[in-house]
């Protein structure tokens, strides 16, 4: 089977540097001579589409909002701007622009909310960041994203690390400090603040709330030296814990190493009710099945509170983004020159794509809302980049070689009432003589009840669930699941009982 993006060798030249590859085609590209540009992000219009960019040039203390629509915008900064974030206000459809600033000495930092509204720009607020360390003494990296806060709010999440001296007397030392801030949408409120190095939002746990995931990569380094004798050391841990968005601990993990290199929340898998937590990195294992360190990307489930394994799949340390249109596909980059894309729901790797050499300052984003497409945005030397990914092949490619789908046999119909209270009716129909079963399955892949298994004829067929399993107990209100399976094929329907 020939892979998708690797079916046609295609050759762009930019700047001597070239790319090799399939399905996709270079978008856009721009030279930016003499720059130096700390940040861009991605700009999607109303309709779903790329429409320019953000830039942060951390040189030229401006940020600049090139709107293929409507023109460029010039926001003056009195400070360098490192890293942006942006998101539409729903009430008048204005721009929310979030600019994170640095000092152009020491480690001091101040997020600021502008509102830009037909061509005009409106600073709302100004909010200085106060790290947890007063020590802190330099600024290694930082990120803006828009995260949800509960599921009526978003809110703007502040990751950094910080370097810390701490003893100057003997020569230098040094400590790596990490540290996230999540604000209101409005900045006017610190909802959380947590010395951990990613933390990611969702619906993880089988309850009301949302509940935060985050890892802690601690990294302590020293060197110094005392007369002639000289010495260097370090000391790492890893922790990943679930959390409530009040701070409250639902689940805490320490191992003896490894940096988890990427973190998403999302509903991976439909069948199942709460989010996925999905990581990458060098580390071990969550759920404690492949003992050591180990570079993979892991699939877990955290309904329970604790890490249970979806899939798992040995790989270099990726950084990821979810399709969200289609969450059948996550794409990822390695090392920074290899795109990949997996298939969420089982881990396989459905594609890649390498580049000659490594693209710096890369972000995947998606746009069209009807096909899926995931864009890769980087500079090549002093020259930005952007890469268009057309999904669709990638989802021929998925099922490229396969047996042909065979026509359906019969059609499982959603039960009623659903949600229900007591009993619900489930039917299906059967379009020719076959074998069917007929079973209830909760969250967890448990079998619960087994309505039938018999030669069914052709017609139409009709069983009653009511709540209880196989030996009359009451089952717990919650989403299960009815199967209807043939020799060859199966079909699914969600059932929710409230008691």
């Amino acid at each position: 089977m020939a892979k998708v993006l690797t079916a046609i060798s295609v050759f762009f030249f930019i700047a001597s540097i070239s790319a090799v590859a399939g399905s996709y085609d270079l978008e856009y590209q721009n030279v930016w001579s003499g720059s130096t540009l700390a940040h861009v992000s991605p700009l999607i219009g109303a309709d779903g589409e790329l429409d320019g960019f953000v830039y942060a040039d951390s040189a030229a203390r401006e940020v600049v909002l090139d709107r293929w629509s409507s023109g460029p915008l010039i926001i003056p900064q009195a400070e360098r701007p490192i890293c942006t974030a942006h998101r539409i206000d729903p009430t008048d459809s204005s721009l929310l622009l979030y600019v994170l600033r640095i000092a152009d000495k020491g480690a001091d930092q101040e997020i600021r909310l502008y509102r830009v509204t037909r061509g005009e720009v409106a600073l709302e607020i100004a909010v200085p960041l106060e790290f947890l360390s007063l020590a802190a003494t330099s600024i290694r990296s930082s990120s803006l994203s828009i995260v949800p806060i509960d599921e009526t709010r978003n809110g703007v999440l502040v990751e950094t690390v910080v370097s810390e001296i701490i003893d100057e007397k003997i020569g230098w030392s040094e400590q790596h400090l990490p540290y996230c801030a999540l604000l209101s949408g409005d900045l006017r409120e610190e909802v959380l603040r947590r010395n951990v190095s990613r933390l990611v939002v969702g619906d993880l746990v089988d309850d009301d709330e949302l509940e935060m995931a985050w890892v802690d990569d601690h990294l302590s380094s020293w060197q110094y030296s005392v007369s002639a004798v000289n010495s260097t050391g370090a000391e790492k841990w890893q922790q990943f814990g679930i959390s409530t968005v009040d701070g409250r601990t639902l689940a805490d993990i320490k191992s003896d190493g490894g940096v988890v290199s990427a973190m998403l929340i999302a509903d991976f898998l439909p069948w199942m009710p709460n989010d996925e937590v999905l990581c990458a990195g060098d580390m071990e294992d969550l759920a404690g099945l492949y003992p050591g360190r180990r570079p993979h990307v892991g699939c877990y489930d955290l309904s329970s509170g604790r890490p249970r394994e979806v899939w798992y799949r040995e790989m270099p340390a990726c950084e990821f983004t979810l399709v969200s249109q289609n969450r059948h596909f996550v794409a990822g980059m390695i090392a920074d020159q290899s795109v990949i894309i997996l298939d969420s729901w089982t881990g396989e790797l459905i594609d890649s794509l390498a580049f000659d050499q490594p693209i710096a300052s890369w972000t995947l984003f998606e746009t069209n809302q009807h096909q899926p497409e995931i864009h890769l945005i980087g500079f090549i030397s002093d020259t930005m980049v952007v890469y268009r990914f057309d999904l669709a092949f990638a989802e021929r490619s998925a099922h490229a070689g396969a047996e042909p789908e065979l026509p359906p046999t019969f059609m499982l119909h959603q039960n009623y009432p659903n949600p229900f209270n007591g009993s619900t009716q489930i039917r299906f129909t059967s379009l020719e003589s076959q074998r069917l079963s007929l079973k209830i399955f909760n969250v967890l892949g448990q079998e619960i009840a087994w309505l039938a298994e018999s030669n069914f004829g052709v017609g139409d067929f009709e069983y009653h669930w009511d709540g209880a399993d196989d030996f009359g107990s009451p089952q717990a209100s919650g989403i299960y699941f009815a199967q209807l399976r043939s020799a060859t094929q199966s079909q699914i329907i969600k059932l929710i009982y409230l008691k």
